[in-house]
């Protein structure tokens, strides 16, 4: 068809030159009409490239994807935009054997830790519409919370990491999604009292903690004690080193604290929280793109209720005040 046309087009234009051919011979007459009629056709083809160019250009899929209301409406119920079904969250939260209630629970090999950071985990998880998976601790590194961090072994830990401004030259930090401080465990009968009465005495801190730093600071007279004088088993055996005298205080995080001291006899709590902490979710610097996910899931949690709801089941007493002056 465009061969005729192109033809149609070469007898139009002889026709228009119509005297002029007349007047000169046969050959010279060919020699026109092929002329014209190379030109036409070679002007026609260019046309036609050009058109399915342009088509090409001016229909992107995303300009119609774009143009659809049903995709372009934000699930304001989802806070996390443009996170894909199959991203894979590696939460740092497990370890076989620990035992830091209210906190946190995986008492045998192969268990599922339960307790209020592994249910705020899963309750995050869902906000976000993510998979994820426990990624075992290693506890031959000096804080392994941080160091797969650092390491990009896991995307996040949540195991009872206190915001410092040492650690966040480590790690990134989300909100803060508890407050809470630091508490300690003594003997019934013993005459620790207070900080003050530390001096001498045999404080049991794990090493590279809160705890441990605030002791050699604060009280850098007491006797830091850091290895356990016999096999872990939970809190019954610093209950146990406690009573048989191989220690004489346990500094931990007041809420556990708290939690030991009203199910085992023979062993109290201080009255005063030694200093207020605050506990967030750390980040890997390898993966900086959770942090924004996780506190728009914070919020999302925190103002639904299920944050707070969460905190009153695990946590049923109140904080206490902190000493004053720190």
């Amino acid at each position: 068809m465009q061969v005729l046309g192109s033809m149609y087009a070469v007898i139009t234009a002889c026709n228009t030159f119509g005297i002029a051919l007349m007047r000169v011979d046969m050959s010279a007459r060919i020699a026109v009409i092929l002329i014209v009629f190379v030109t036409l056709t070679g002007c026609r083809s260019d046309s036609a490239k050009s058109e399915v160019s342009s088509k090409a250009v001016a229909t992107p899929v995303e300009s119609e994807a774009a143009d659809d209301p049903a995709t372009t409406e934000a699930d304001s119920s989802q806070p996390t935009s443009g996170i894909a079904p199959d991203d894979l969250l590696r939460v740092c939260c497990r370890f076989e054997g620990e035992e830091i209630l209210p906190f946190y629970e995986c008492a045998s090999e192969g268990c599922r830790p339960g307790g209020f950071e592994p249910e705020l985990v899963e309750a995050l998880a869902e906000k976000l519409n993510v998979e994820w998976k426990w990624v075992e601790l290693d506890g031959n590194v000096e804080d392994p919370r941080l160091t797969l961090l650092e390491v990009g072994d896991a995307d996040i830990s949540v195991m009872l990491i206190t915001v410092t401004e040492e650690r966040a030259e480590r790690v990134r930090f989300t909100d803060t999604y508890l407050d809470t401080g630091l508490g300690v465990l003594v003997r019934s009968d013993d005459e620790i009292q207070g900080p003050d009465d530390m001096a001498g005495r045999k404080v049991f801190v794990v090493p590279g903690t809160t705890p441990a730093r605030w002791l050699s600071t604060e009280q850098p007279k007491a006797l830091a004690v850091q290895e356990l004088t016999r096999p872990y088993r939970g809190p019954v055996t610093l209950v146990d080193m406690l009573l048989d005298g191989e220690i004489d205080a346990y500094i931990n995080d007041w809420r556990h604290i708290s939690y030991v001291s009203e199910r085992y006899d023979g062993v109290t709590i201080l009255d005063d929280v030694l200093v207020e902490e605050e506990l967030a979710i750390a980040v890997s610097p390898h993966a900086e793109h959770w942090k924004t996910r996780l506190n728009t899931a914070l919020r999302v949690l925190e103002d639904g209720g299920d944050l707070p709801e969460l905190r009153e089941r695990w946590f049923e007493q109140e904080l206490l005040g902190a000493q004053e002056g720190e």
